[in-house]
C-alpha cells in the first residue's frame, strides 16, 4: 500500500506549517502511530490559539459524527464551553484509544482543517 494513500505526507505538510506561536502543549494522542515526522501534527496544534482549538474540535466532531454517529465517543461542546490544549489532548486520546485507524482519521481531519481541499 502506498504510504500516501491516506493523505499523510508529513514532509509536505511540514513545509506548510507556520511557526508563529509555537506553544509547547505536550500533545500525546498520536504517539502510538509510527510514521516519520508525526510531530508535525502536534506543531500544527501548538501554533493554534485556544479559540481556534475550539473551532478545530468542532470541525473534527462534526466530521466524525457525520460518518459514524453510533460510535462517536467525542463529547459535544456547548457554545459557551472553552477548550484548552489539555482538554483537546484528553478528548482525542480517549476517542482514538490506541486505534491506528482512528488516529489516521484524526490526522487527516487536522490536515484538512489546516488546508481545505476540494474533491
Amino acid at each position: 500500500m502506498n504510504k500516501f494513500a491516506l493523505n499523510t505526507d508529513t514532509k509536505q505538510l511540514e513545509k506548510k506549517v507556520s511557526y508563529i506561536n509555537n506553544f509547547n502543549n505536550g500533545y500525546v494522542f498520536l504517539n502510538h502511530i509510527k510514521i516519520d515526522k508525526i510531530y508535525v501534527y502536534y506543531d500544527i496544534l501548538n501554533n493554534l490559539e485556544d479559540f481556534k482549538l475550539k473551532n478545530l474540535y468542532n470541525f473534527i466532531y462534526k466530521r466524525i459524527n457525520y460518518f459514524d454517529k453510533q460510535n462517536n465517543t467525542l463529547p459535544i461542546l456547548n457554545i459557551k464551553d472553552d477548550i484548552n490544549p489539555t482538554n483537546l489532548n484528553n478528548y482525542l486520546n480517549d476517542y482514538i484509544n490506541e486505534s491506528k485507524t482512528k488516529g489516521v482519521i484524526i490526522m487527516n481531519l487536522i490536515q484538512l482543517y489546516l488546508h481545505p481541499t476540494k474533491f
